[in-house]
């Protein structure tokens, strides 16, 4: 745990809000901090209506930390308030600690915001069912929190307001309308500019940076869409990038929607990492068509850095009924491979998704044949969550959708994906998935697709290396308690594996770590 932020001034009659996020795990070992808190802590001092009563700060917290770690973090601080900043794979942890925390001290304040509990139907149902959390802020924060904060300092403490859900005088759930988003970016909202967020750590600094908010599109799966796309100001964005790159970090993550959609600044930027730190770890999310000739010059001459590709799915039907714009699969892939010509070293990665309303196994099985035979370095595959507040959600039973319900809401079924046949291929997509990152094992069976025909038969490579696996080592992994490969296992292998060495290897570091030698007799698949 990293607690990071100076807790303010010494006035002990200041109340102390603590905002808590949850760190995401950096395989490399270095410290990606959460950007959420920061940002909130950042705006929340530079409010004159809140300083001479708050002071404000915010701490880490990762699954490696223990509850009892955690709750005795947090009781050290002596807050009156704590904050937590919450996502799908954190809530079910917050909910519990909430819970421990107002066990330990029923006069805590306890609060809730970030994308998972963004939705009206499921803040409320927080409330209605976690008595240890006093109100959830939904939307963008900054309005609605300092709006909570203000009002907390009357006589009466009224939690009621925009963008709050909270307790009426019976004990139900209530909720008032979303408060009004912040049109204008500014300073205050970059926390490396403001100094919130000290820029130094013993295992090195990964960071999340933002140029702009919102997302032009409006994709069923993501409650992020439709928002107004803002822009901070070009200035402040080169300002706080010299900033990071002043302290040296490892690398940053930009959470963009798409990184190149605006021409001048992604150029801008990338001009500025390749005179500055050509060796840094950068990641970015593209439509390959928006990427300039000049921008893919840039990205030529940078080292360490990874560009996502959002196809999703190969199937129009099923990109209409997301929200997606129509994919021409040619022009995709000459993208692709323009990117892969002009900038050898560049990591591409292809996401697609499995689950989708109107996807079916055999499209699904489409769709990863044509994402394996772009030839990419990586293919990230990951399952909906029809998450509280997107239009899957809200339209499940139109499409089909059956869920585990809150607070993760985990996919379980579609009409056209039946429970069975979607539990199936999560644990083929994981089981590709780990066998992909092993350059040789992914060579290896590249030739063998090559061998046989083309790139078409890749996919029944691996359904054969799957069988002969699962036959010989049983279940691959639970689901759904384990929908997804931990990544954690790549970094457990050595990139030195190839041929069948990287085969037995993949044996002994399989989901399950079955220790049992599989493929010892030499298994090939047939080729015909």
């Amino acid at each position: 745990m990293d607690s990071i932020g100076p807790n303010g001034g010494n006035d002990k009659r200041k109340r102390r809000v603590l905002i808590c996020g949850w760190a995401p795990r950096d395989l490399r070992g270095w410290h990606w901090p959460s950007l959420a808190p920061p940002v909130l802590v950042s705006y929340l001092k530079s409010r004159e209506d809140l300083a001479a009563d708050y002071e404000f700060s915010f701490r880490d917290f990762s699954d490696d930390d223990s509850s009892d770690a955690i709750v005795s973090s947090i009781r050290e601080s002596r807050p009156w308030l704590v904050g937590w900043s919450t996502y799908v794979w954190s809530i079910e942890r917050i909910l519990a600690l909430s819970g421990l925390l107002k066990a330990e001290d029923p006069d805590l304040k306890i609060i809730l915001g970030g994308p998972q509990v963004s939705d009206r139907e499921f803040a409320e149902w927080v409330i209605d069912h976690h008595g240890a959390v006093d109100a959830v802020v939904r939307g963008e924060g900054e309005v609605g929190l300092a709006g909570l904060l203000a009002r907390l300092l009357g006589p009466r403490q009224k939690w009621a307001g925009p963008g709050v859900s909270s307790r009426n005088g019976t004990g139900r759930a209530v909720s008032e309308p979303l408060a009004p988003i912040l049109r204008a970016l500014d300073l205050c909202l970059l926390p490396y500019l403001t100094g919130v967020i000290p820029l130094a750590h013993p295992d090195g600094l990964y960071l999340n940076l933002q140029s702009s908010r919102g997302c032009r599109y409006g994709c069923g799966y993501c409650a992020w869409g439709r928002t107004r796309l803002r822009e901070f100001p070009l200035h402040l964005v080169m300002a706080q990038l010299d900033r990071v790159l002043d302290a040296r970090i490892c690398g940053a993550l930009f959470l963009d929607a798409d990184f190149f959609a605006d021409d001048q600044k992604a150029c801008a930027i990338l001009e500025k990492l390749v005179r500055r730190a050509p060796g840094g770890h950068w990641q970015m999310e593209a439509d390959p068509t928006h990427i300039s000739d000049r921008a893919l010059d840039f990205l030529a001459q940078l080292s360490h850095t990874m560009v996502g590709l959002g196809l999703q799915s190969v199937t129009p039907e099923v990109l209409r009924l997301a929200g997606r714009p129509a994919v021409d699969l040619d022009q995709f892939a000459a993208a692709t491979a323009r990117l892969k010509r002009h900038a050898p070293d560049l990591d591409v990665s292809i996401e697609i998704m499995c689950g989708l309303p109107g996807e079916t196994p055999e499209t699904y099985r489409d769709s990863l044949e044509f994402a394996l035979g772009l030839g990419s370095g990586w293919v990230s595959a990951s399952c909906l969550v029809p998450l509280p507040g997107t239009p899957f959600h809200k339209r499940a039973e139109h499409y089909g959708i059956q869920h585990a319900g809150p607070p993760t809401f985990q996919l379980l079924s579609t009409s056209t994906f039946p429970a069975e046949e979607l539990r199936a291929a999560v644990l083929f997509t994981a089981f590709i998935r780990f066998c992909f990152q092993r350059a040789g094992l992914r060579t290896m069976v590249r030739n063998m697709g090559l061998r046989r025909g083309g790139h078409q038969p890749i996919v029944s490579i691996y359904e054969e290396l799957y069988r002969a696996v699962e036959a010989r080592a049983g279940a691959i992994c639970s689901y759904p308690a384990s929908p997804l490969v931990d990544l954690e296992i790549f970094n457990q292998m050595s990139e030195q594996y190839s041929g069948q060495a990287a085969v037995a290897a993949l044996q002994h570091a399989l989901l399950c770590q079955v220790s049992q030698d599989v493929l010892s007799s030499g298994w090939r698949p047939g080729i015909n």
